[in-house]
């Protein structure tokens, strides 16, 4: 899908929001916040990742498959690809399993979502400098 980097503002904010809720109940023993946080991990993920591919490639996946937005990240960085990979594979056992998530996989995904908001965040204050 292509974009300009005018959507790049509303992508990584949502990026952090949805981060934010991740990060607030990582550490619940509820089982259904490990869901929420699990979920909103993917969803932060996949916000960063469109941050990256509109300043990189100035578009975006727009397929209902997430493997078409690794594929396009693959093209300029591929640990970026394997972050989004470790998200989107836990990402159906998130939004619709009804077992819990256990605390391995969600600080493992937890980790890959903040990697990529990292660089998300290192391209956008790049974009601002040139």
């Amino acid at each position: 899908m292509e974009t300009s980097t005018a959507h790049v503002p509303a992508r990584i904010a949502l990026a952090h929001a949805y981060a934010r809720v991740a990060k607030a109940e990582l550490h619940s023993v509820e089982h259904a916040s490990r869901s929420v946080s699990a979920g909103n991990a993917v969803l932060a993920a996949i916000a960063a990742s469109d941050v990256l591919c509109i300043i990189h490639l100035g578009l975006r996946s727009g397929s209902t498959n997430h493997s078409d937005a690794v594929e396009l990240l693959r093209e300029f960085d591929t640990e970026a690809a394997r972050d989004l990979v470790v998200l989107i594979k836990d990402k159906a056992h998130a939004h619709y399993g009804v077992s819990p998530v256990d605390r391995d996989t969600l600080t493992r995904m937890i980790r890959s979502m903040d990697r990529l908001i990292t660089r998300a965040n290192e391209a956008v204050a790049r974009l601002k400098l040139e």
